[in-house]
Parts: structure tokens; sequence; C-alpha cells
């Protein structure tokens, strides 16, 4: 699952998926408060899964990304989830909060295609 608001991110990263042949399910969301309904949606929906990992942008309308992993934080039927952040940030403050949060890894959204594919690859490397 991915969340980011960005159209052109969204575009990019969805791309990046597909040049690697990769073909996961992936599943976008708009914001913060969309990420948290929808997982509420599949916690409570046995027939559904929580997703085995989510791309987070930290700076997103609604309910930020900082918000979403102190909220995902508290709720022990979420542990499992991998959260990775990819931000345009890369200050040390938010690299810190999203590692005591227990996130799985911190990326700065690159400047290049290729360097975004490189990301993609190691997220899905695990």
């Amino acid at each position: 699952m991915v969340a980011e608001d960005d159209p052109d991110d969204r575009f990019l990263i969805k791309n990046a998926f597909e040049t690697i042949k990769s073909d996961p399910d992936l599943q976008f969301v708009n914001n913060g408060e969309e990420l948290l309904s929808r997982l509420d949606q599949i916690f409570k929906n046995s027939l559904l899964s929580l997703p085995d990992t989510i791309i987070l942008d930290l700076n997103m309308p609604k309910i930020s990304g900082h918000q979403v992993l102190m909220d995902i934080k508290n709720k022990a039927e979420l542990g499992s989830i991998n959260i990775v952040v990819l931000s345009t940030s890369s200050q040390k403050s938010d690299i810190e909060f999203c590692k005591n949060c227990g996130v799985h890894s911190f990326y700065t959204k690159p400047d290049s295609f290729d360097r975004l594919v490189e990301i993609i690859k190691a997220i899905l490397a695990g």
C-alpha cells in the first residue's frame, strides 16, 4: 500500500514497480486519513489481509505521516506491517522520529527515476 498525496509521485512509484517487472497488488491512498481508514476497514473484515508493506510519505494533508506512524505504533494489531518512509524530508529529526516509531527504512525522494527504481528494488528486497 502506498500513501502518497502527490499524483506525479504516485505515477512515478507505479512506473518504478512496473520497470522492475514487479507486480505487487499496489493500492494507493491519497493521505493519512485514507490510509488509517483503509487499515481499519481491512482489520475489521476477516476476509481481507493487512498489507505486508506500506510506503508512506510524511508530508500529507489531513493526517500527516508522522501522526499515521504514531497511530500504527499504538495499535498492536498493525505491528506486523513493514513501514517504509519515502519523503522529501531528509531532516535528522524526521529520520529519528521514524526510527523511534519502528520504521523499517527511510528514503528521501530521489531526483531521478533511476534512483527511484533502485529504492523500490531495495524495498522489495526487504
